[in-house]
């Protein structure tokens, strides 16, 4: 990093925002230039919910035109019936928001330790 003439680095704060930097991406360039997020979604899930906008009060930030397409939609309207006929268990869900079978793709990837769901669209 230069340093012109006459600047004064505070090294303990470039050290904090490194440090929350770091904590939203596995890896550098070769150069260790650029911060990469190689085969993490959770990463990646973390830094587009909120991570950008938290690191975007400390410094500019630049991204590819596909990453700007990502997008993290929030969770549809869905409602679920449970009915006990004939000893067995009857489940009903249905959203306006979705199709059966994008239900039945959600309900497909559910993992109470996620927080989301990488829709392919």
């Amino acid at each position: 990093m230069k340093v012109e003439p006459g600047e004064i680095r505070d090294l303990s704060e470039e050290q904090r925002i490194k440090s929350l930097v770091e904590s939203y991406f596995n890896k550098y360039d070769i150069n260790h230039t650029v911060f990469i997020i190689s085969n993490d979604e959770d990463r990646m899930y973390q830094l587009i919910s909120g991570g950008l906008q938290r690191l975007s009060k400390f410094m500019s930030i630049y991204t590819s035109e596909s990453f700007r397409g990502m997008k993290v939609v929030t969770s549809p309207s869905v409602s679920v019936s449970v009915a006990l006929k004939s000893d067995l268990l009857e489940l009903k869900i249905h959203s306006d928001e979705m199709s059966v079978e994008e239900l039945g793709y959600l309900l497909s990837k559910y993992d109470r330790k996620k927080k989301y769901i990488r829709l392919t669209r």
